[in-house]
């Protein structure tokens, strides 16, 4: 156990609460390294922020692609 989940546990144990619910409590406090910081949180806002700006660019070529096609088609075909 991590220091602070030996210290929830032994907070538990300490107001009477039974050795199994108190371990069952303490061990559902999620540990530091699986919660996310801010920093990684504005990580990915950034990275999907690039990721919009990507599919906005491939849209407008595509787009583009369209139109030049479609006047291409309709300058060769009568």
């Amino acid at each position: 156990m991590s220091h602070l989940v030996t210290e929830v546990y032994e907070a538990f144990r300490a107001a009477g609460v039974d050795d199994s619910t108190a371990k069952a409590a303490a061990g559902a406090i999620p540990l530091a390294r699986d919660v996310a910081t801010r920093s990684d949180i504005e990580g990915v806002r950034r990275e999907i922020a690039e990721f919009k700006a990507d599919i906005y660019r491939a849209l407008w070529l595509q787009g583009l692609g369209i139109v030049t096609l479609t006047v291409a088609l309709l300058r060769i075909l009568p």
